[in-house]
């Protein structure tokens, strides 16, 4: 599938829209794997003062959401005390109150709660965090598999009928009221992906046409109409809000994504204005109030100004979410 391109970049979710950016995306709660366990180099938590405020020792972490962390050690708190022991052979950030993971020795998904006790149990072969009250689970362990919508309880809203779109962080649930949506076209010539949006009650309200499209956030999400072409945002009836004229394109958080143009990256504001010449090799969304960017080798965070406020020294680095921020050494 091609609806988003995604690099799994040092234990965090990275939405990328373009295989070239790295782009942190606060509603892509990222997942860890117990095979990604490999990693010499290790992430600790900095604060907006570039301060280390748990220490370097994590080969896998994630941002903070709802009081807890995703690491290499399990679910920790902002002091890094482990509040919920790593027994997950895949896990999930919080989201709504709960967690999806899969159980050490199991192939399905539950979610857990914030004692770590499965409220909904393990029955989904795949499985997606919730937003907006609902979940995107998958009838089988590929991404070809049909998918369906489920609440807090476990049951369908939607029935796992929805044609597949890839397993990636949180991607294909619902922002803004919309959620991806696929349609295969075969001909003579092969077959042909494009996607299209639903709403909450399955009903598709974007037609399929899109060669590539990430998920909706602040009211706009980026899309592109053919292979290699530009980039470009529609809003949630399906209007080209800014028109496809970037390399690459990111996702939307406090009033600014970051967009390529020409091999660099730069920020645009809601209205596709250029608020941040491009100028880095990286960038990921402001949360927060900053957001990283790659200059050179080196990660570093600048404000919704464009003034350098950490200086670029990480190996990576992620979002601010709840005053901190992952980085790796």
């Amino acid at each position: 599938m091609r609806a988003v391109q995604f690099i799994l970049c040092l234990a965090l979710m990275l939405s990328v829209i373009s295989c070239e950016q790295e782009s942190k995306d606060p509603n892509d709660v990222g997942g860890l794997n117990k095979k990604d366990y490999t990693e010499t180099k290790v992430f600790g938590y900095v604060n907006r003062d570039g301060d280390m405020v748990i220490e370097p020792r994590y080969s896998r972490a994630s941002e903070s959401s709802e009081g807890f962390a995703l690491t290499t050690f399990g679910y920790i708190d902002h002091n890094g005390e482990v509040k919920i022991e790593n027994e997950f052979l895949h896990a999930y950030s919080f989201s709504e109150g709960l967690a999806a993971a899969q159980p050490e020795g199991e192939s399905h998904y539950g979610y857990i709660d914030k004692e770590g006790k499965y409220v909904i149990e393990p029955k989904y072969l795949m499985a997606q965090p919730f937003s907006e009250g609902m979940a995107r689970v998958w009838s089988a362990n590929t991404s070809e598999a049909s998918q369906g919508f489920i609440d807090k309880t476990g049951e369908y809203v939607i029935p796992p009928e929805l044609e597949g779109i890839e397993y990636y962080g949180g991607y294909g649930n619902f922002f803004d009221g919309r959620a991806l949506v696929a349609k295969t076209t075969n001909s003579k010539d092969g077959s042909m992906i494009e996607y299209g949006f639903i709403d909450k009650m399955g009903t598709v309200v974007i037609e399929p046409q899109f060669y590539e499209a990430g998920h909706f956030s602040e009211g706009l999400a980026a899309v592109t109409f053919e292979h290699d072409g530009k980039w470009g945002y529609i809003n949630t009836d399906g209007t080209i809000a800014i028109e496809p004229r970037f390399d690459g394109a990111g996702v939307f958080s406090e009033g600014f994504t970051g967009v390529n143009i020409d091999g660099k990256w730069g920020f645009i504001d809601s209205v596709g204005n250029m608020a941040i010449e491009p100028q880095f090799e990286g960038a990921g969304i402001f949360s927060e109030g900053l957001a990283a960017v790659k200059v050179g080798e080196k990660w570093g965070y600048i404000d919704n100004n464009g003034n350098m406020v950490i200086e670029p020294q990480y190996e990576d680095a992620g979002y601010f979410s709840e005053g901190l921020a992952p980085v790796r050494f």
